[in-house]
C-alpha cells in the first residue's frame, strides 16, 4: 500500500521542539548545575572572553582566558538561571547555567 498522507511523504523533516545543539569550538562548561565554581574549557581556542548575565539581561560578570580554560566563582550569586556567553575570534556561543 502507498501512503499519500502524513509524514510518510518524501522529503526531509525535522522534529518539532527544542533542538539540542552540540557545543561549538570543543567547548565544555561544567558542572551545570553549578554550586561554587563553574569551569569553561575550549579546545583549540587559546583566547576567549566570557560574560555572565541574569535572565533579565543584566551583565553581572566578565572575564578573559588566555590559555583556553578558566574558572568562574559562582558562590556569591544567588540560586537561579544565568546566561553565559563565550566569545572567541571564531564563534560566539551562549548557554544557560543553573546555579544551585
Amino acid at each position: 500500500a502507498i501512503l499519500s498522507q502524513g509524514f510518510n511523504q518524501p522529503g526531509e523533516y525535522e522534529p518539532v521542539g527544542i533542538k539540542t545543539e552540540k557545543l561549538e569550538l570543543g567547548m565544555s562548561v561544567y558542572p551545570n548545575p553549578a554550586i561554587d565554581l563553574l569551569t569553561i574549557s575550549c579546545e583549540g581556542v587559546d583566547e576567549f572572553t566570557w560574560q555572565l548575565f541574569t535572565l533579565l539581561g543584566q551583565k553581572i560578570a566578565i572575564g578573559k582566558s588566555l590559555i583556553g580554560n578558566t574558572t568562574i566563582e559562582m558562590a556569591d550569586y544567588p540560586a537561579g538561571n544565568y546566561l553565559l556567553t563565550i566569545l572567541s575570534q571564531q564563534k560566539t556561543k551562549s548557554t544557560i547555567i543553573i546555579k544551585k
